[in-house]
């Protein structure tokens, strides 16, 4: 996935936890790389450490009340990164970010890596990047 905040501009996203309903089981690993500095002027990452060990909402955005509770803003670590700067993340970490009010665009690559038995209940197939002896 390709994330784009244009400088001075790109929209708030609300804490959540990344999920996938459509699938039988949540990938658990996604590798987030900087393209460009991810600042806070830029709309870095906010995340919740700890915050990964146990499902909040199967919806995956937190309601207004479950962003009070897990949220406070002493728990809140700004996960700046220069460009190409990776940082390995849970899927149910709680994260969020803000718009770029910087002059330079943020823009990042994210790949979420799944077990390769995993189904789709739309019928939607994924490629297998690694199989038996891929790594061997």
């Amino acid at each position: 996935m390709f994330m784009n905040k244009p400088a001075c501009a790109g929209s708030h996203l609300p804490w959540h936890q990344d999920r996938w309903p459509e699938l039988d089981r949540d990938p658990l690993i996604t590798i987030w790389t900087a393209l460009d500095p991810a600042t806070r002027e830029s709309g870095c990452l906010q995340i919740i450490p700890g915050s990964h060990k146990r499902l909040i909402n199967p919806s995956g955005f937190l309601t207004a009340e479950e962003t009070v509770e897990h949220c406070r803003r002493d728990k809140v670590h700004l996960l700046e990164l220069d460009a190409g700067e990776a940082a390995l993340l849970h899927n149910w970490l709680l994260h969020s970010s803000g718009g770029n009010s910087s002059a330079r665009p943020r823009r990042a690559y994210s790949v979420c890596y799944m077990d390769a038995a995993t189904t789709d209940s739309t019928g939607k197939s994924y490629n297998i990047a690694f199989d038996g002896g891929a790594l061997a």
